[in-house]
């Protein structure tokens, strides 16, 4: 009676649905950063030498690479001036976020108030490369420049509440690649906001980001307000106010985690 006993319950315990473990998900982590005045050696010190050291060996991080957003940009509001981009593979964005975000917090001393923000998007699609939109090119020579360089364009843009469906269907079929159309860039992939810390931080709802690989960035930026103003590159539908436009170039190779 007890063998049957056990029999039946190992059957039983066979014949259900295993549990599911959450399926890891492939996120990109934007830090945005900005050394306080007369902290900058500090700030650097902490960052090169601690800083990326131990981002590199948060659970789930895969890549780690340091930008730093145009000079020329940084003035009006507090606009950061390092970005450290993360590749994370994670089922739990949240908690690595936070450990991220709490990393971050060590140097609060060094940063300017309110610069230390962690953004989590999350891919909307795959990378959509240049290859294969009808239309594109390489970057043009310009006279005295013999090195092309690789930056970035990032998009950062809000949709009008009741109209996020609008914008996401022209953003992707219109704006998106006659974006890519610009002379130089690679590939582009778009992306939603799926955690910021801390919270209540504020930040843009989405992401377009463009590889470019061009002689100049002011003259890059010059052609895409010009495609813009001349509605090559067709508007985007029902943005809403916040958004960002930032061009960024790496500060040393993507280093992998650890």
């Amino acid at each position: 009676m007890k063998v049957l006993c056990v029999l039946g319950f190992a059957a039983l315990f066979l014949g259900a649905a295993p549990l599911v473990a959450a399926q890891a998900q492939t996120y990109q982590v934007f830090e945005f950063s900005t050394p306080a005045a007369g902290q900058e050696a500090a700030f650097e010190q902490w960052y090169t030498t601690r800083h990326v050291p131990e981002t590199q060996r948060v659970p789930g991080v895969k890549t780690v690479q340091r930008f730093r957003i145009e000079q020329a940009q940084r003035s009006g509001p507090p606009y950061p001036a390092d970005v450290l981009v993360m590749t994370l593979d994670t089922a739990n964005e949240h908690a690595a976020a936070m450990k991220l975000a709490a990393l971050l917090s060590k140097a609060s001393g060094l940063l300017e108030k309110d610069s230390g923000v962690t953004v989590v998007f999350a891919p909307l699609g795959s990378r959509l490369m240049a290859q294969d939109v009808p239309g594109t090119a390489a970057a043009p020579e310009i006279p005295g420049a013999t090195e092309l360089k690789n930056f970035h364009l990032w998009a950062f843009v809000n949709a009008q509440k009741d109209h996020e469906e609008e914008f996401n269907k022209g953003y992707s079929e219109e704006h998106f690649p006659d974006v890519i159309r610009n002379p130089g860039i690679q590939w582009g992939q778009r992306s939603k906001k799926a955690d910021i810390l801390p919270a209540g931080a504020q930040f843009p709802d989405y992401l377009a980001d463009y590889a470019y690989s061009a002689y100049d960035i002011p003259a890059a930026n010059a052609e895409v307000n010009r495609r813009l103003a001349e509605h090559i590159t067709r508007p985007i539908p029902f943005p809403a106010k916040g958004g960002h436009t930032w061009y960024a170039a790496a500060v040393g190779p993507a280093l992998p985690g650890k």
